[in-house]
């Protein structure tokens, strides 16, 4: 009988060809032997006239398939075979860095934490401290050297590993360390934080130092690093200090123990002591020809050379210390003086504490904060001849005038010959 069939569908395979299937009625065992020898007789004839003749196999899914066929449509064609070729032969796979992007995406979500963080204060305290806002300054320039400085409360050894990430630090060749090992750091940092005389909430503190991208190598980055760390620790912490490499900008990570080992007292972080590290940064900076953050000047980063230009310059504060000095023995009382300083146009604005405003200046200056000399009723005594001189400028203000003036006298020194 499946002779008679394979007969049969022979006499009619042209019609019925591979791998279409049996005419009703027919064995379905006879209809596949009959058909795949038609088609591989049709295969025969097909190869014996081309010149490809290697034949590349691969498997794919079902959802994978039915993604080549909607790509075939685009082209158009329905020839899969040679689409596959094509694509195999001139297609390119395009591999995309996103390191920097990456990098500077995290860093912009640093400072909206940092935002967000400052508006919840000011939500609940109605205020926002000058410190807050230069943060924010100084966390949206990202050319520039920045400080930062947090504790470590727990889970010391794992922010020693992220620190100590071979990936990061150059399979571990920047990696330095003082007072202890970095591979056993969190059981030395342990032993000196159980000899604290003080109850101590932290374990350790993480300061991260990051630099412009381009500005400087990695080896300068890493010594700077250890004289920030050497500095800041004077000698009596264990610390650990690592240079990251991986990112778009090199940055230092030193993490020392909250106890000295000298005596054992915990260290103590707040805005001075920030600010104290902040300095310091700024001078290694300043020394190895690097930008600096300058707080409240901008976006901008300066070397300490136009910072003290600046500086010792007239500032708005400045200006109108000296319109007021100018004006006073002009004037026969506060009222009029504030109306000569409008005439000279400033702009004035009433109220508890009078403020004034230069042409250009962003913000109103009130008087009450240019010295104890400047407050509504200093200024009227001084007008009526009681108080007959301003009273000096800080002590902190006239040592920094002092110093330049040194400076100053010094350069000239070096500059004429035989002095």
């Amino acid at each position: 009988m499946i002779s008679e069939e394979k007969t049969f569908l022979a006499s009619i395979g042209k019609e019925y060809p591979f791998p279409y299937f049996c005419p009703p009625g027919r064995s379905e065992i006879a209809c596949w032997e009959v058909s795949q020898t038609l088609y591989e007789n049709e295969e025969r004839k097909t190869m014996n006239g081309r010149k490809r003749t290697v034949q590349v196999k691969f498997y794919v899914t079902e959802e994978e398939r039915s993604l080549i066929e909607e790509k075939m449509k685009l082209v158009p064609t329905n020839n899969m075979a040679a689409y596959l070729r094509k694509i195999a032969i001139d297609g390119y796979i395009i591999q995309v860095d996103h390191t920097d992007i990456k990098a500077m995406t995290a860093e912009i979500q640093k400072i909206g934490v940092n935002v967000n963080q400052i508006a919840r204060r000011v939500n609940a305290t109605g205020n926002a401290c000058k410190e807050d806002i230069e943060e924010i300054k100084g966390g949206a320039c990202g050319n520039m050297a920045v400080t930062k400085i947090k504790p470590v409360k727990s889970t010391l050894s794992k922010a020693l590993d992220y620190i100590e990430n071979p990936d990061k630090t150059d399979n571990q060749m920047l990696i330095s360390s003082f007072g202890c090992s970095y591979e056993t750091a969190d059981i030395e940092f342990g032993y000196s934080l159980s000899q604290a005389w003080d109850k101590c909430n932290n374990l350790a503190f993480h300061l991260i130092q990051s630099f412009a991208p381009g500005e400087v190598d990695y080896q300068k980055a890493h010594e700077i690093g250890r004289q920030l760390a050497d500095a800041v620790t004077k000698g009596q912490h264990e610390y650990v200090l690592t240079t990251h490499i991986d990112k778009g900008h090199i940055h230092n990570h030193i993490i020392f123990c909250a106890v000295n080992f000298v005596d054992h007292h915990k260290y103590v972080s707040n805005k001075r002591t920030y600010y104290g590290i902040r300095n310091m940064s700024d001078k290694l900076c300043r020394d190895n020809g690097l930008s600096v953050v300058v707080p409240g000047k901008g976006s901008k980063g300066k070397s300490y050379a136009e910072y003290q230009a600046e500086k010792t310059g007239t500032s708005w504060k400045g200006k109108l210390k000296i319109a007021v000095d100018v004006l006073i023995p002009q004037v026969s009382s506060f009222e009029e003086l504030l109306q000569r300083l409008q005439a000279a146009g400033y702009e004035i604005k009433p109220g508890k504490y009078a403020s004034c405003r230069a042409p250009g200046q962003e913000r109103f200056t009130h008087l009450k904060t240019l010295g104890a000399d400047y407050t509504e009723e200093a200024i009227r005594e001084r007008i009526a001849g009681k108080r007959t001189h301003a009273a000096k400028a800080p002590k902190a203000e006239r040592r920094g005038v002092n110093l330049l003036i040194d400076i100053e006298k010094q350069y000239q020194g070096a500059a004429e010959p035989g002095l």
